[in-house]
C-alpha cells in the first residue's frame, strides 16, 4: 500500500543523496535507514540488500533523466531544433548539484550489472534511438550513432573535469551558461547544424 511506497521512497531518496556524496562502500546501511526514519531491515525487505537499494536508486534517477531527455526531443519543428532542445536539457541535467554525481561515480566504476539494469529499466535505449534518428536527418545515418554518443559524453566530461579547467589559467574555461555549454558541444559534434 501507500505506507510501503512511502518507506521505499524515503529509502530511495536518502540512498540517492548518500550514494551521490560517497562511494558505495562508504555508505552505511544503518546511517541510511536512520536518516530515512525506517528500520534497518526495511532495506533488506524492499531491496534485498544494500546493492539492490543502490541499483534501484540509480535506475530511478536515470529513468527520470531519460524521461526529461526524451521529452526534450519532442520540442521543435525541425531535427536541428529538437537536437538543440535535447542538448539544452542534457547540459541542464549535468549541472544539477548531486543529480549526476552518482552517475559519474557509477560510470567510472562500470559495474556491468548496474549498467544492464540502467539499459533495461530506464528508457535509455529508446532515448538513444530517438536521438540517432534526429541526428541522421542532419548528417546522415552512417555518422549518427557516433555523434549521438558524443552528445552524451561531452557534457558529461565537462561536468566531471570542468573544475580542473578552472584551475589552469592558460586554458579557456568551460562555458558558464547552459545555452553556451549546449552551443559549444553542438558546434563540435554537429558543425553541419550551423
Amino acid at each position: 500500500g501507500s505506507a510501503d511506497q512511502s518507506v521505499r521512497d524515503r529509502l530511495l531518496d536518502v540512498a540517492e543523496e548518500m550514494f551521490s556524496a560517497q562511494d558505495f562502500e562508504a555508505v552505511s546501511v544503518r546511517e541510511l535507514t536512520e536518516r530515512a526514519g525506517v528500520t534497518y531491515s526495511a532495506v533488506y525487505h524492499y531491496f534485498g540488500d544494500k546493492r539492490g537499494l543502490f541499483i534501484a536508486s540509480y535506475v530511478r534517477r536515470l529513468a527520470e533523466v531519460s524521461r526529461r531527455l526524451r521529452a526534450s526531443l519532442k520540442i521543435g519543428a525541425t531535427p536541428e531544433e529538437r537536437i538543440w532542445s535535447f542538448m539544452l536539457e542534457q547540459c541542464r541535467v549535468h549541472r544539477e548539484p548531486g543529480a549526476m554525481r552518482m552517475v559519474q561515480r557509477q560510470s567510472i566504476g562500470g559495474d556491468r550489472e548496474v549498467m544492464h539494469a540502467v539499459a533495461d529499466r530506464t528508457g535509455f535505449a529508446q532515448q538513444i534511438d530517438e536521438l540517432i534518428a534526429e541526428i541522421a536527418q542532419v548528417c546522415g545515418p552512417e555518422q549518427a550513432p557516433r555523434r549521438a554518443i558524443d552528445l552524451y559524453v561531452m557534457p558529461f566530461g565537462y561536468t566531471a573535469i570542468g573544475p580542473i579547467f578552472d584551475a589552469i589559467d592558460r586554458l579557456a574555461t568551460p562555458p558558464e551558461s547552459v545555452a553556451d555549454h549546449a552551443r559549444y558541444v553542438l558546434g563540435r559534434v554537429l558543425p553541419e547544424r550551423d
